[in-house]
């Protein structure tokens, strides 16, 4: 079986029964999962750089085709009335054809995370037969603490390879090196092309630069924005749950070396 990409070596396919696959390609980013899609003809590019994947005869979700294994976990757990059931036997006999239905293919998996709060969430991995699949698997938001960790790894890299050479300091060798390693993590976990984003931010700029709001958080760009000031900007008031997540990604919980290496200086080269 031919393997790609990054993954658990331990802890593979065959773990979940699947077996005489011809081949996996492992937590793939954007631009690798467009790749395939366009090649194997599953979907088309808009004007916009957007993926376009014609769906079918069946163009939305199918809440009737849901179904839960009744145990004795679920049992008593479970909303039975808004949710349908089925046996542990006729989970098996569903998972053995899905099982027999993938020897001989290709496959696309994804380790991802079910919910978004760290504390509840669950590790998940996705297999699909089509790129374009897994692709909209793909949450848009980005973990703030993965760019941290992405951060720290960087700087014991750099602290490594450093060569004092007297053209440049280590901070601003350090800068170069964390802002790149960063940019190509948001570049990988992109699901829109640069082209489209480019654009979708010219049309924004505009609209933006013009509100009171904005221009009053761009001259005050130092400071914190609680939730306090975006209340008041905003004239709005702000739920608890909003000031819990904006607390949770404040800039002052960052390493000074990662907050260093997202500030622009003439002393570094900008990547975009």
């Amino acid at each position: 079986m031919q393997e790609t990409g990054v993954h658990n070596g331990a802890f593979g396919a065959d773990k979940f029964g699947l077996k005489n696959l011809k081949g996996v390609h492992w937590n793939y980013g954007a631009p690798q999962l467009y790749e395939h899609a366009l090649r194997n003809g599953e979907a088309v590019l808009s004007a916009d750089g957007a993926l376009c994947a014609d769906t079918g005869e069946f163009t939305g979700r199918s809440p009737k085709d849901k179904f839960t294994v009744r145990d004795g976990l679920t049992d008593k757990s479970m909303w039975w009335a808004g949710n349908q059931s089925i046996t542990s036997e006729q989970f098996a006999t569903l998972h053995a054809d899905f099982i027999k239905h993938a020897e001989g293919m290709t496959l696309f998996a994804q380790d991802l995370y079910g919910g978004a709060d760290p504390k509840h969430r669950i590790k998940t991995r996705v297999f699909t037969e089509l790129a374009w699949h897994v692709h909209g698997s793909m949450s848009s938001l980005i973990d703030v603490e993965d760019l941290v960790q992405i951060g720290l790894v960087t700087l014991v890299e750099a602290a490594a390879s450093f060569e004092d050479r007297g053209l440049v300091s280590f901070d601003q060798y350090l800068q170069t090196r964390v802002r790149g390693a960063m940019i190509d993590e948001l570049r990988r976990q992109a699901t829109i092309t640069r082209g489209a984003m480019k654009r979708l931010i010219g049309m924004s700029v505009p609209a933006a630069t013009s509100s009171p709001c904005s221009q009053g958080f761009r001259n005050g760009a130092t400071r914190r924005s609680t939730a306090a000031l975006i209340s008041a900007s905003l004239s709005i008031s702000m739920p608890s749950s909003c000031s819990r997540c904006l607390n949770a990604v404040r800039p002052d919980s960052l390493p000074s070396t990662i907050l260093l290496a997202l500030q622009p200086t003439s002393s570094a080269r900008m990547i975009s």
